[in-house]
């Protein structure tokens, strides 16, 4: 559809504006669930905004249930290990506390963070999408949003955009929703009016300096995570990253904005080497510096009237100490991509899309109250080791396998007497299971695809007692007769039994055919 021969229009359901992790895996799942997409960055391909690049275990999951952990595996490192080290105050030396896993928590189906190079978690969240017709617009910056909030049109949203190189071509996406993706200084936030709320004291807001370089040396746990207590400067921060190189966080003293990229370099240098003796650490190839000083905050609202919302650092702002910042985002955008496709297939009410604000801020408050607590354990450092007990207390949330989501879809905390160890609003957790036609070693979490249907485990017990196959029969068979009396019923929800039996002593056909999946 052209309106004149300067400005293209097209039409989406959704428009993401933003095409960082959280705008491309809301593509992705969008695509996948069969809504008309747009997705728009200022970009040009193969620019790179932001240096997040650590995948914890929740999000692993996720990944898992796109079907793309496989290809983070291979293209990422895992970070498995974690050092403590301290400062002697004898001597003014450092000294190994101790070692141990980075991910403490015995739920963790993949106990340990995948570290991956930003450019390549965007690459690799971006070609999945395009498989599902949704290709990002690079080098589209938008100028103008008309919402027309009282309008009965069907796309009551249009967006004008303009090419960085010509400054006459425009073009216009009028969508039903509009999803802003596009950072803390996000344009999508301010033009529909949301503030961000401070969640601490401007005098308590610290600069800190990170890099990423190859070490040399002979500081001996380069390729762990640790972190460095130090007199020098309160602690450092070391991640890992591929092919021998590592990324550090230290925290700067006063003066740093008027320092030159050089004489950022050399300060660094100087902290790190007076923070590391007896070791010698030298800073060679660094590939990128930068300093940085975040705010945590969180949004008031992340949307308006439903319609236009806002995910990732847009709404959330905090310090990469906890390593949440890419696994936030994306959880946002996972959130409420399946909710946005329910609503436009008739399948739910508008007022299901509440259950994102209610859901994911809630999550953010709590993620940036606990940010704030590491971040002031980096800033004082000291022998204690506060950081690693934060860590450690914690892993459960900021390893992403804890998140607890509290909304009119999960009306109880309280878990069920027959399900004591199964919190509503909590992930379901790990467990091995066989899959009866053919003795495939699966995982429960193997069954929950993300795939906009919601899943109904069933645990009948032993199928070959008379009374479980006629409970069973009887219970699904109502149950779909329900089904097909709402709109898209029958597509929405999938059922998987799961038995207590011993894999020689039944049959898949011994399974009621209500119950057989053919893949089960």
């Amino acid at each position: 559809m052209l309106m004149s021969s300067q400005t293209r229009v097209e039409e989406a359901d959704v428009l993401i504006v933003g095409a960082g992790p959280a705008g491309l895996l809301a593509a992705l799942a969008l695509g996948k669930y069969g809504v008309k997409t747009a997705i728009v960055d200022r970009r040009k391909l193969g620019e790179v905004y932001g240096h997040a690049d650590g995948i914890q275990p929740g999000t692993q999951e996720m990944w898992h249930s796109y079907g793309l952990r496989e290809k983070l595996l291979q293209e990422g490192s895992p970070l498995i290990a974690f050092g403590t080290w301290i400062t002697n105050p004898k001597s003014n030396r450092i000294e190994r506390l101790n070692q141990g896993p980075d991910i403490s928590t015995a739920d963790a189906r993949f106990p340990f963070e995948v570290i991956i190079p930003i450019e390549r978690m965007e690459g690799i969240l971006r070609e999945a999408a395009e498989i599902y017709g949704v290709e990002v617009q690079y080098d589209l910056t938008p100028i103008d949003m008309d919402f027309r909030r009282e309008s009965k049109d069907e796309y009551p949203l249009k967006v004008s955009l303009v090419r960085a190189d010509s400054v006459e071509l425009k073009k216009t996406i009028q969508a039903k929703y509009v999803i802003g993706c596009d950072g803390a200084r996000s344009w999508v936030r301010t033009c529909i009016g949301l503030q961000l709320e401070v969640m601490e004291k401007e005098e308590e807001v610290v600069t800190w300096g990170v890099l990423d370089f190859t070490p040399k040396g002979n500081f001996p746990d380069t390729r762990i995570k640790n972190i460095i207590s130090t007199p020098v400067c309160g602690m450092i921060g070391w991640i890992p990253r591929p092919r021998g190189t590592a990324r550090i966080y230290i925290p700067l003293p006063p003066g740093h904005s008027a320092y030159t990229e050089e004489r950022l370099l050399s300060t660094v240098q100087e902290i790190v080497s007076l923070a590391v003796k007896p070791y010698v650490l030298e800073i060679t190839d660094c590939t990128w510096i930068s300093t940085y000083t975040v705010v945590q905050a969180v949004a008031t609202s992340y949307s308006v009237d439903n319609r236009v919302f806002i995910a990732g650092d847009a709404c959330h702002t905090h310090s990469p100490k906890a390593g949440q910042g890419a696994n936030a985002s994306m959880r946002d955008t996972h959130n409420l991509a399946w909710k946005l496709a329910y609503v436009l297939r008739g399948w739910a009410k508008p007022s299901l899309l509440s259950t994102y604000d209610d859901e994911q801020r809630a999550f953010a408050r709590e993620l940036i109250a606990l940010d704030y607590d590491i971040a002031r354990a980096f800033q004082l450092g000291g022998n204690d080791s506060k950081y690693k007990r934060i860590w450690n207390d914690k892993n459960r949330f900021l390893s992403g396998i804890g998140v607890l989501h509290c909304s009119a879809l999960t009306p109880t905390i309280s878990p069920s007497p027959c399900a004591g160890k199964l919190i509503p609003g909590e992930r379901v957790p790990p467990t091995g299971i066989l899959r009866l036609s053919d003795w495939t070693p699966l995982n429960v979490q193997d069954l929950l695809e993300s795939d906009c249907t919601f899943k109904l485990l069933l645990f009948i017990g032993d199928i070959t007692l008379e009374d479980v196959q006629t409970r069973s029969e009887t219970f699904v068979g109502l149950l779909k007769h329900r089904l097909v009396a709402h709109p898209g019923g029958e597509e929405m929800l999938k059922i998987h039994a799961i038995l207590r039996n011993k894999k020689s002593a039944v049959h898949w056909t011994d399974v009621p055919e209500g119950l057989r999946d053919p893949l089960a």
